[in-house]
């Protein structure tokens, strides 16, 4: 079974290894693992973000941009206009779980 790196001061060594790697661009999974290899102990993805995080390390690689842009909703073009017809024609709607149902008129 392998040392964690949690509760064991990192080294001057394993700073410095770190440091470069993270200033190199590549990703905190691979500096985990490269970690892990070259020093026969245990480094973990969140160990290694949160020793960059504390040391103000930036990552010279660029964002991840996601492919899809498209953001999702339950509000549909169909719903504004049915809206928009019965509070032109005086009707109050009341929203139940995502849908508008006509107010009770009686009161």
């Amino acid at each position: 079974m392998s040392k964690r790196a949690g509760n064991i001061p990192w080294s001057d060594e394993e700073d410095q290894f770190h440091r470069d790697s993270i200033s190199s661009g590549m990703k905190p999974e691979a500096v985990a693992k490269a970690m892990t290899e070259k020093f026969s102990r245990e480094f973990t993805r969140n160990a290694v973000m949160g020793r960059a995080h504390r040391q103000g390390i930036q990552n010279s690689a660029p964002p991840v941009v996601l492919k899809s842009k498209k953001l999702y909703s339950a509000w549909t073009p169909e719903q504004d206009d049915f809206i928009r017809a019965e509070f032109t024609a005086g009707k109050k709607l009341i929203w139940i779980a995502d849908t508008f149902f006509p107010a009770s008129t009686s009161s």
